[in-house]
This record gives structure tokens, C-alpha cells and sequence, in this order.
């Protein structure tokens, strides 16, 4: 996806076995000190895909090296990102998304979207 001061910001879109019409964007917790974007358990993942969901998973830089306005920009850059790629980068038929995360994951959404 890109990098920023030095480290890799990666993102992963699972889709199963082909690309459905919306997408849930997920945000890793941790308490923003540490997490990464594939914690989410196979499980949920597996019901995001039988619900007809893509699923794209994003990290995001970590405190206490990184600080809030910085990690707001990763997670809003990520959103960004997938809103202008999503068609013609990644193949699916639209841009359509909803977000989701789990603890300080969650914080970000009313923060950044609201």
C-alpha cells in the first residue's frame, strides 16, 4: 500500500472466491502500541465472506513512535486508498465499504468518518 517514515503500511483484501459489491474495511486494536492488520480471527473473516463481504485488512503506524494525528492520517489515507483503487486496482465491481475495527481499531471510526 505505501510507506511512511520508513515502514511498510500494508493492506490485504481477502474476497473468497470472487469479488462481492461491498467491502468492509478493517482496523486492527491493540491500544494503539501494537497489532497488526491479519489478527483478526478466521472465524469472522470466514463470516464477512458468507455474508457476501470483501474484507481488506490495513495496519496503520503504532504509538508511542507515531502520534495520534499521524495514525488518524494512516487510517484516513487507507480509506482514501481503497476509495480510488478499489475499481481499477483491485477488481472489484465498486467502491462501496463500510468500516470496522476492533478496540482502539473502532476508536478511529466516529474519529475519522463521523
Amino acid at each position: 500500500m505505501t510507506e511512511k517514515n520508513g515502514l511498510s503500511l500494508e493492506a490485504e483484501l481477502i474476497t473468497g472466491d470472487r469479488p462481492h459489491s461491498q467491502t468492509v474495511i478493517y482496523f486492527h486494536g491493540g491500544g494503539l502500541l501494537y497489532g497488526k492488520k491479519d489478527d483478526l480471527d478466521p472465524s469472522y473473516i470466514q463470516q464477512f465472506l458468507d455474508a457476501d463481504y470483501n474484507l481488506l485488512l490495513v495496519d496503520y503506524r503504532l504509538a508511542p513512535e507515531t502520534k495520534l494525528p499521524e495514525i488518524y492520517e494512516d487510517v484516513e489515507d487507507a480509506i482514501l486508498w481503497f476509495y480510488q483503487s478499489a475499481e481499477k486496482t483491485l477488481g472489484l465491481p465498486n467502491r462501496h465499504f463500510a468500516l470496522f475495527g476492533r478496540s482502539s481499531g473502532a476508536f478511529f471510526i466516529p474519529s475519522c468518518c463521523g
